[in-house]
């Protein structure tokens, strides 16, 4: 829709109204809905489009440095944090928490998480949640997260904007054993697959699901909220080889994990 105003004043068009001052959020809108008019000239304006191909945006393999990153684009930071010998690949594995204030965007198109973990308690909880991965907007309103609940199991759950869980899905862990856990969404299926140790939970993918793309701030190994030193919602274990992937769902049905540590 182009506006009514050719007085050289700048105009949003959004949701069939014209905006000539302050702010906008067109945060939710497709690219096809945006103008922006000036001068009885109307632009279309496109919102930040999905990869054009397979990017590793992380790979953290734990071994000379917690917050070493392979892929070199993300900047890790620790409060807590610290390494194990006991590990799945490599010298060293995560015990404690690594966090980025960096706004990393994914998701509006496939993507790939996945990492190795080892559980060694289910007691001693202080809170429901205990994190391995989170991947929260700046308003904490967008998530999409991997957390032990107490008493129960390892669950992926997404929420947009408002508030609504759109999914989760969860499945037991053995303990004090290596277990591989990837979760990769397809875009264009518009499902999400959650795996273990290369087997599909509940043997069927997450359908009818639709995670967005926008800018997420990520933790590993606690809540990102939680990362200024609370060990309320730190995992109780080990992490190793972390990995994601921007533009590919890796997996969508059952595989043979990884034999070795990754490389770019």
């Amino acid at each position: 829709e182009e506006s009514q105003s050719d007085n050289g004043d700048l105009c949003v068009r959004y949701g069939g109204k014209n905006y000539y001052a302050g702010l906008v959020d067109v945060s939710d809108a497709n690219a096809s809905d945006l103008r922006v008019r000036k001068g009885g000239v109307t632009y279309a304006v496109a919102k930040e489009s999905a990869p054009a191909g397979p990017r590793t945006l992380s790979l953290l393999h734990f071994d000379e440095s917690a917050t070493k990153d392979e892929a070199g684009i993300i900047t890790w930071q620790a409060n807590t944090s610290e390494l194990s010998s006991v590990k799945k690949f490599g010298t060293n594995s995560l015990l404690r928490c690594i966090y980025t204030d960096d706004l990393v965007t994914f998701g509006g198109a496939d993507f790939t998480i996945d990492f190795w973990i080892c559980l060694t308690s289910r007691t001693g909880y202080s809170t429901p949640n205990n994190f391995f991965f989170d991947a929260v907007t700046s308003d904490g309103t967008n998530f999409v997260t991997c957390s032990y609940l107490m008493g129960a199991s390892l669950t992926w759950s997404y929420r947009d904007e408002a508030s609504d869980t759109r999914f989760s899905r969860n499945s037991e862990l053995s303990l004090n054993s290596w277990h591989h856990i990837a979760f990769t969404y397809s875009h264009e299926k518009a499902e999400a697959y959650f795996f273990i140790d290369g087997s599909l939970v509940n043997g069927s993918p997450i359908t009818d699901c639709q995670i967005e793309r926008c800018k997420r701030q990520m933790s590993i190994g606690n809540a990102y909220f939680r990362t200024s030193g609370s060990t309320d919602y730190q995992n109780k274990g080990y992490i190793d080889e972390f990995r994601l992937i921007d533009g590919q769902a890796v997996w969508t049905e059952n595989f043979t994990p990884p034999t070795a540590a990754y490389t770019l």
